[in-house]
């Protein structure tokens, strides 16, 4: 394994600055680029959106603080479509809502609750080939399914968190063990999945980040149980990440998650102020420390570049890759 040291490799860009004028920020989070590699970036604490160029220049801004169509309240997570519509998890507001390229309002759904549609601070949020779209629904322990206009399709989950290990169902796919308790900080080899679960596999514990990957999977980081699962479209589990082999991983509070072209996974263990990076058998690749400031929430793309959205400085940065120069 090679291990990045606490310090950073050069960035390609950084931008931004502490304040609530254009192309400042308080507590930046979510971000994505649009079909035109144009960055949208949350905004958290002014509670609105910003878009900049590929070069880090402010072109606009959309949403304040508020309850009303167009506006936000704390929004945590963005995804965008084939037409280059925006989503948005407005999570204080309980609710989805759905903007233009340019940042006009078009719809919103959802409300505070605990049925089918209803939402108690959605966060992470992706769309699939179909332009479906899947949410994680934090505080309601679940993942539910809707359509790119807001229908309901399926919710799945429900809360609770065991802090033991149980012994899953065999699985022939490949794994991640999760080890939590450090008193266990050792290698074992694994014959059957193990989860660090609730009382059964269909519970989730403020689940954070979703990502779609190519054979249309559904990546879940099920947050407070440390642990990654994957779902099939139609919201069952398949299984976990890893292999067979020995492993050594300690996923603790996994936030946000995206698979690389060649198959690796990039995890965000924000607590820890690191993005671990792990091929697709499990082994440990690279650990990536952030000394600059705090990685509140991080984006790769298809060039293999990675922003980091810095809340300790409100910065945003960009790097090539994260391996030492």
């Amino acid at each position: 394994m090679k291990t990045i040291p606490k310090k950073n490799s050069s960035p390609l860009l950084s931008f931004g600055k502490t304040g609530s004028k254009y192309g400042e920020f308080h507590s930046p989070c979510g971000i994505r680029e649009d079909i035109n590699g144009n960055l949208l970036i949350i905004d958290e604490f002014n509670h609105r959106i910003q878009k900049f160029s590929p070069s880090g220049e402010f072109i606009l801004a959309f949403g304040r603080k508020g309850k009303k169509k167009g506006e936000f309240f704390y929004p945590t997570s963005l995804t965008i479509d084939k037409t280059n519509d925006i989503y948005i998890s407005d999570r204080w507001n309980h609710r989805i809502q759905k903007f233009s390229p340019s940042g006009e309002f078009i719809l919103a759904f959802g409300s505070y609750g605990n049925k089918p549609g209803e939402f108690n601070e959605p966060w992470g949020l992706e769309i699939d080939d179909k332009q479906d779209l899947y949410i994680a629904d934090n505080s309601n322990h679940r993942i539910q399914k809707f359509s790119s206009t807001g229908e309901f399709i399926w919710a799945f989950g429900k809360g609770g968190a065991n802090k033991h290990f149980y012994q899953g169902r065999s699985f022939k796919n490949s794994f991640i063990y999760q080890q939590w308790l450090s008193s266990l900080n050792k290698f074992q080899t694994i014959e059957t999945l193990f989860y660090q679960t609730g009382y059964e596999l269909g519970v989730f514990e403020y689940p954070q980040a979703i990502r779609i990957i190519p054979d249309q999977r559904i990546l879940i980081a099920d947050t407070g149980n440390h642990r990654l699962l994957f779902l099939s479209s139609q919201g069952k589990i398949i299984s976990g990440i890893g292999s067979k082999e020995k492993i050594n991983i300690n996923l603790y509070r996994p936030s946000n998650i995206y698979v690389h072209s060649n198959g690796s996974y990039y995890i965000l263990l924000e607590i820890e102020n690191k993005i671990l990076i792990i091929s697709p058998t499990g082994e440990t690749l690279e650990i990536f420390f952030f000394a600059e400031g705090n990685i509140n929430n991080f984006y790769l793309n298809a060039k293999d570049e990675i922003f980091i959205a810095d809340s300790q400085n409100d910065k945003i940065w960009k790097f090539k890759n994260l391996k030492e120069e």
